[in-house]
């Protein structure tokens, strides 16, 4: 259909609903980061939706939009980026002296300026931090003699195996009087515990405590647990009492010690003086060396044995291990190989004469053991040298 001029017109001005007006564009910067503008419309959609500003809450989005306009409207140039996305004329003559008037209805009183000082903590929990009046300072223990011998006794004991270190954990049951400790290397002493105070919800008492360099502390029970689990502290355990009960109508038998010769015909075995292995069960002796010569830990040959002792009201192996530490330089260093081709490293077999081996029983029995060294160069237990026990 041809149309001309004059009904173009005509169409234009019967334009009721004016189609054909034309309408002026948004002069909207291209430039601007998208990401900035759709953070603010997130805050005009939430406005709209629920009528207020959005607030600082538990509620995670509603956090994230409360602080994303608090960063617009303290920043001139994301307001001028955003101008002309401000519907509500939020930024109408907005100062930047004077945040707190840019909105009538700052519900949360976003820009109050308490809430702008990054020192004041306004919504969160305050807490003051008690501050004892007296910290404890180690100094000279001038009754130092007094506990020199628990020292000396506790080393002996640890190196007897009478004593074991174990891991100091904040879980235990805690610090406890009359108990040693190493702390930073140092050996240490808790005389006594003072009154228990609470605090903060939790129990805490001065402590006097002995350190093996001569110096004493009253610090507190926590500070301690605290320091030894930080410094990867040690406790040492309570002494094992090994006493030498062989009253079979009262006491309960509860294993055997047994000391056995090896009759190997391997010349590397048969080179060595007077070969023991001393071992323990909990079952009569001679069903534990059934088939010795088909076991590795019997060095897979024929053995003799030499003595057993029955144990009474203590634990055999706790006596094996301590005749085996007080005879650890005796202790045979060799491999051999099993019927599979597998390598063994016996560890309960020692070249120490018998003598020596019932002697070292008898001593761990009669609590005796902490004063004696093994010599195996000269294959004597002599008494230990003083000099060794002066850790201070």
């Amino acid at each position: 259909m041809d149309m001309n001029k004059e009904d173009l017109l005509k169409i234009l001005a019967e334009d009721d609903l004016g189609i054909f007006d034309a309408k002026p564009k948004n002069s909207i910067n291209t430039n601007i980061d998208s990401k900035l503008v759709d953070s603010f419309e997130e805050i005009i959609n939430f406005y709209e939706t629920n009528h207020r500003l959005p607030e600082k809450s538990k509620d995670p989005l509603e956090r994230r939009l409360s602080i994303s306009l608090d960063s617009i409207l303290k920043d001139p140039k994301k307001r001028e980026a955003l101008n002309d996305y401000d519907k509500y004329k939020w930024f109408t003559e907005i100062k930047e002296e004077s945040l707190n008037a840019t909105l009538s209805n700052d519900q949360i009183q976003i820009f109050d300026e308490d809430d702008l000082d990054i020192f004041n903590l306004k919504h969160v929990p305050h807490k003051t931090l008690v501050r004892p009046e007296y910290v404890a300072k180690r100094k000279a223990c001038k009754d130092f003699d007094k506990y020199r011998n628990l020292f000396i006794d506790c080393h002996r004991e640890l190196k007897a195996g009478l004593r074991t270190l174990e891991k100091f954990s904040s879980e235990q049951s805690g610090i406890k009087a009359e108990c040693f400790y190493v702390l930073r290397g140092v050996l240490l002493y808790v005389v006594e515990i003072g009154q228990r105070e609470k605090s903060n919800d939790k129990f805490n008492a001065r402590l006097k405590c002995i350190f093996e360099n001569g110096t004493e502390s009253d610090m507190l029970l926590r500070s301690l647990a605290t320091e030894l689990y930080k410094h990867n502290g040690r406790r040492v355990s309570s002494r094992l009492d090994i006493q030498n009960t062989f009253n079979e109508d009262l006491e309960k038998a509860t294993g055997y010690i047994y000391v056995l010769r090896s009759l190997s015909t391997d010349d590397r075995i048969k080179s060595y003086r007077h070969l023991h292995k001393i071992g323990f069960t909990n079952n009569p002796v001679d069903r534990r060396i059934n088939y010795a010569d088909k076991d590795p830990t019997f060095l897979s040959s024929k053995i003799s044995l030499a003595a057993s002792y029955k144990c009474f009201n203590l634990k055999p192996n706790a006596l094996e291990n301590l005749v085996h530490t007080f005879l650890t330089k005796a202790r045979l260093d060799i491999e051999i190989l099993d019927d599979n081709g597998a390598i063994y490293r016996p560890r309960e077999w020692f070249s120490v004469p018998f003598e020596i081996i019932n002697q070292t029983v008898n001593l761990i029995l009669n609590g005796q053991i902490t004063y004696y060294d093994y010599d195996h160069v000269n294959e004597a237990i002599v008494l230990r040298n003083s000099s060794s026990d002066d850790f201070f």
